[in-house]
């Protein structure tokens, strides 16, 4: 039985088949309607769960926390703003410093603060007590939206419109953007900027290829407004996440300027004004924040943001060589179907090697045995390659020369997070979606021998753990019956369109395949994000907290304390209230009128010391931060 998607593939193909098949698919592709279908599909899957997930420990928590106390730093009134003389008060950093409650935040640049804030201004009319975690949030999905709209615009200049529609459809479903989108975090403010600054790049040096003879004016007067372009991006990069846009773009820029033997693509960007300008847009902000907290502590600061991570493996963060390239294979499904053989055309394009054997292979007699070189021989033939001029396509060597030294420098860094590549995803898309066209045209080979039949049912398998699993996990331990009929639901639903998709893969069917799978992906997403996740009580232990504080604190003016559970998202649901508590009982009397959270073995209740404490709720559930599960009191201190 042929489900109607499949249908509506078919008589897409057949009307983008035939001879002007490809320039309708290219027309399609390249306008408009196929920057709309973009949109409708990154807000299908964006905006579920957006405004019904609780506030997401850790980080999320701590970026929101802090871009709140930034807002209320200029929408409160004097009166009731938290300041002190010690410059350790909620609103003491103002628009410069971005704190959490007392403290200063700076391992992150203030843009992504200043969008968040300026989101919550937006929606609540400059009101900060009417504020919600997913007005911090949207302004993620906003800058994931404009990153696959920029690798959109990429693609379809660099290569075609149709390479460009492919490789954004892949960015904007995979796991590892889909997620983030949902964050109120810098990453996807970092992926836009890069990705932007990268296009921009890649304008500048394809409209001065262009140009017959450049003059030495060139290293200041751009021949492209596009170099401006790059060089503000580039300091709004700086802006969101410090050093990883320019390191990026400086080896993307060493590395083609190395294989093309010219320092033409580096002329194009005309550095002499572009660098002062990139100066001029971060500078200011550095100076401000020295001026607040002292050269020495910035320099801490940055120091261990920067050298300790790459050295020495932070809060525990460690992974070995290779680590990235593992996770590539989840986190950029289903994207990741054909990426390893189409990086692998993509390196011969650049170089320049032809993809078709030579004739004198070609005629060789059957019986013909091929002696394989030895390693040492192939290893330099590998490394004369890599080092040589590269002759082939300009596009495909500007995309490898964006992920592979990046991506180097990520494997050998001590400190690895999954997120950490995730700039480099758009070429890598590009590039599968490259191959991909090809693989539908039935004009790519090697896509079914028996490594790339190995792979397909690695990707098989990998689809089918995700978009079960993702459901699965959250409903069945942590929700309800109706939670759990809704996961199993999604589960099976995702699973049998997973499967109509690999029904097209054995048939060589790489376009039908790649299509119904991201619909799968879409259907687990939806299904998980927006109806079992906010709905999975079990997960959300600071929401059912806050309740309890809520109904006998309904003037929100008591102090709060917590001992053994001082997690972000109850700081952020308190509106950083929430105290630290060290030890219960002494908190209790220095805080006659407050309410305490602890567990249970945290009271001495044979302790008549200070004042009484009154149970008045008690919340059990899992806490995913320590992989613990946790039962806690929450008291009322006194009579």
């Amino acid at each position: 039985m042929r489900s109607w998607f499949e249908d509506m593939l078919d008589d897409l193909r057949t009307a983008l088949t035939g001879p002007v098949g490809r320039w309708r698919a290219v027309r399609l592709a390249r306008g408009l309607p196929a920057g709309a279908v973009l949109v409708v599909l990154c807000l299908a899957v964006y905006l579920p769960g957006q405004f019904r997930i609780p506030p997401v420990d850790r980080d999320e928590s701590r970026f929101a926390q802090a871009s709140r106390q930034m807002f209320e730093a200029v929408a409160l009134p004097a009166t009731q703003r938290d300041t002190n003389d010690e410059g350790t008060g909620l609103h003491d950093g103002g628009l410069i410093v971005p704190m959490v409650q007392g403290k200063p935040r700076l391992n992150k640049p203030p843009l992504i603060y200043w969008a968040q804030a300026g989101s919550a201004a937006v929606f609540t009319a400059g009101d900060p007590t009417r504020d919600a975690i997913w007005m911090y949030r949207l302004p993620s999905a906003l800058f994931a939206t404009i990153a696959v709209l920029a690798t959109w615009r990429l693609g379809a200049r660099a290569f075609d419109p149709r390479t460009g529609f492919v490789g954004a459809a892949l960015l904007a479903i995979c796991p590892m953007v889909v997620w983030d989108a949902h964050q109120a975090r810098a990453d996807q403010l970092l992926l836009a900027c890069t990705t932007l600054a990268m296009l921009a790049m890649w304008r500048a040096i394809d409209r001065d290829r262009r140009v017959p003879s450049p003059t030495p004016r060139a290293w200041i007067v751009p021949a492209s407004p596009w170099a401006m372009v790059f060089w503000t991006t580039l300091a709004l990069g700086i802006l969101a996440k410090g050093p990883i846009t320019p390191m990026i773009a400086a080896l993307t820029l060493l590395a083609f300027c190395i294989k093309s033997r010219s320092v033409r693509p580096l002329r194009a960007l005309a550095p002499a004004i572009g660098l002062p300008i990139t100066i001029a847009i971060t500078l200011p902000w550095v100076i401000a924040v020295i001026d607040r907290v002292g050269f020495d502590t910035y320099r801490s600061i940055v120091f261990g943001e920067t050298v300790a991570r790459s050295g020495s493996a932070m809060e525990g963060h460690w992974g070995p060589p290779g680590y990235h390239l593992v996770f590539l294979v989840p986190l950029f499904w289903p994207g990741v179907l054909l990426t390893a053989i189409s990086i692998a055309r993509a390196c011969r394009r650049a170089q320049g090697v032809p993809l078709e054997r030579p004739e004198s292979e070609a005629d060789e007699p059957a019986e013909t045995v091929r002696v394989r070189p030895p390693l040492p021989v192939r290893a330099m033939a590998f490394i004369r390659a890599l080092l040589g001029l590269a002759t082939g396509r300009r596009a495909e060597l500007f995309c490898l020369c964006w992920i592979l030294p990046s991506w180097i420098v990520f494997e050998l860094v001590a400190t690895k997070l999954p997120h950490y590549t995730l700039p480099l995803y758009p070429p890598i898309a590009l590039l599968t979606a490259r191959g991909l066209l090809q693989a539908a045209a039935r004009a790519l080979k090697g896509v079914d021998d028996a490594a790339a039949m190995l792979g397909h049912r690695i990707w098989l398998g990998v689809g089918a753990v995700l978009i079960a699993g993702l459901p699965l996990v959250i409903a069945v331990p942590f929700g309800g019956w109706a939670i759990k009929g809704a996961g199993a639901f999604t589960a099976l639903l995702a699973l049998w369109i997973l499967w109509r998709a690999w029904r097209r893969l054995t048939m060589n069917e790489f376009g039908g395949a790649q299509a119904i799978s991201v619909l799968a992906m879409a259907v687990a997403f939806v299904g998980t994000l927006g109806v079992v996740m906010p709905r999975a009580d079990g997960l959300w232990i600071s929401p059912k907290l806050d309740a309890l504080i809520r109904a006998h604190d309904p003037a929100r003016d008591r102090p709060i304390g917590a001992v053994h559970y001082h997690e972000d998202s109850l700081v952020f649901l308190t509106r950083g209230r929430l105290d630290k508590a060290d030890d219960a009982r002494a908190w209790a009397r220095a805080h006659p009128r407050g309410l305490l959270i602890t567990r249970p073995e945290d009271i001495d209740r044979a302790d008549l010391r200070g004042p009484p404490l009154t149970e008045v709720g008690r919340v059990r559930g899992y806490n995913y931060s320590n992989g613990r599960l946790t039962d806690l009191v929450v008291w009322e201190v006194g009579p």
